[in-house]
């Protein structure tokens, strides 16, 4: 996570602005799936300055894997609030739970190399989704719907879409460890319930404000 490309580093949010203010990361959103965009990436030899991208970034305190984790997901927490909508970044909050249960089995070397594996990817998914925002736009306020995660819950069992019942589970997991992200968990499950629809092209309308009957 550490390495260094070209004797500099950059933090993970300086990663994420070089990327996004760099026109040659603009990538057209393929219709006929997530995959048909990634080969985008090959076709434009973008992986390979992504990768030197990934492995120039240092986070801070990088020696302690829990501390590394923390930040990728605050980093990810914090983009997924400013693009609700998006089907596919939603994965990426998802699998990050997946992440934290499997750290604890791995040895140290490898724990580092899930990590940076992991730090790579949303690198490119950044960039199939068309680079969106990277903070919440300040005039789109949070949806008042519920009181609390139980009604949050009770809601989400009424579903019929299996990846809003995951996504609010994962994310009421994840306010247990991260307490001070609470707000905005409850932020990004409140509004996601809110939806009519994803949006599968990199494209970000906020949700509706007026919840489904």
């Amino acid at each position: 996570i550490n390495a260094e490309y070209g004797g500099t580093t950059i933090t993970p949010l300086e990663a994420l602005c070089k990327i996004k203010c760099d026109p040659k990361y603009q990538v057209e959103y393929q219709t006929g799936g997530f995959e048909k965009t990634v080969a985008e990436l090959k076709k434009k030899n973008l992986l390979s300055s992504l990768n030197q991208i990934a492995l120039s970034t240092r986070f801070s305190n990088d020696h302690d894997i829990d501390s590394v984790y923390q930040q990728l997901h605050e980093l990810i927490i914090q983009i997924y609030s400013a693009n609700i909508p998006d089907f596919f970044m939603l994965h990426v909050i998802t699998s990050s739970y997946g992440v934290k249960f499997l750290l604890p089995y791995l040895e140290p070397p490898q724990q580092k190399y899930l990590l940076e594996m992991f730090w790579l990817a949303f690198l490119c998914i950044y960039v199939v989704l068309n680079r969106p925002p990277l903070e919440r736009d300040t005039s789109h306020k949070p949806i008042q719907r519920f009181k609390n995660w139980d009604e949050v819950k009770t809601e989400a069992l009424k579903s019929q879409d299996e990846h809003v019942v995951k996504l609010v589970f994962v994310c009421s997991q994840f306010t247990k460890w991260f307490p001070h992200l609470d707000k905005i968990y409850f932020t990004i499950v409140t509004e996601v319930l809110s939806l009519n629809t994803w949006s599968f092209s990199g494209t970000h309308p906020p949700p509706s404000t007026t919840p489904p009957k």
